[in-house]
């Protein structure tokens, strides 16, 4: 997911939590959410510089649940983005290899006539024994020399 989509549903998101928790920071929340997605480490270090810290405007006094909400939020989605790539790779990985042995006759069963119009091209098909000749060759010379 790129930066723009992931900080998208990250604020939406946000947004339903800080709305339900603390509505009086609903109308600081695009401001406070921009400000987080341009500098997200500011949250875990404080909030504020040094400069900042007698600051007391609008912002600093009502702002509280908003740059959190977002905080946690992001880590939650990362979690879950994590989670959910690993699924898909240990699920497909048994997918892709179905699908490269019903390439092969032999290991086709009497359902798997549509993968016959899927077969490897003559391209394909050279281009593969030619890895395999560079493989073996490597293999051979790793182990004879």
């Amino acid at each position: 997911m790129a930066n723009a989509e992931r900080d998208d549903l990250v604020a939406v998101l946000s947004r339903d939590v800080v709305a339900k928790c603390a509505p009086q920071e609903v109308p600081l929340f695009g401001p406070l959410s921009k400000a987080y997605f341009a500098n997200p480490e500011r949250v875990g270090k404080g909030g504020v510089g040094k400069d900042e810290a007698l600051g007391f405007g609008v912002a600093e006094s009502v702002a509280f649940v908003t740059p959190i909400a977002l905080s946690v939020m992001s880590t939650v989605l990362k979690y879950v983005g994590e989670h959910v790539l690993q699924t898909v790779k240990e699920e497909s990985s048994g997918l892709a290899s179905d699908a490269v042995r019903k390439l092969f006759k032999r290991f086709r069963t009497g359902g798997d006539d549509k993968v016959a119009g899927k077969a490897l091209t003559p391209e394909q098909v050279a281009s593969g024994a030619d890895r395999l000749r560079e493989g073996a060759s490597a293999s051979i010379a790793r182990y004879a020399g």
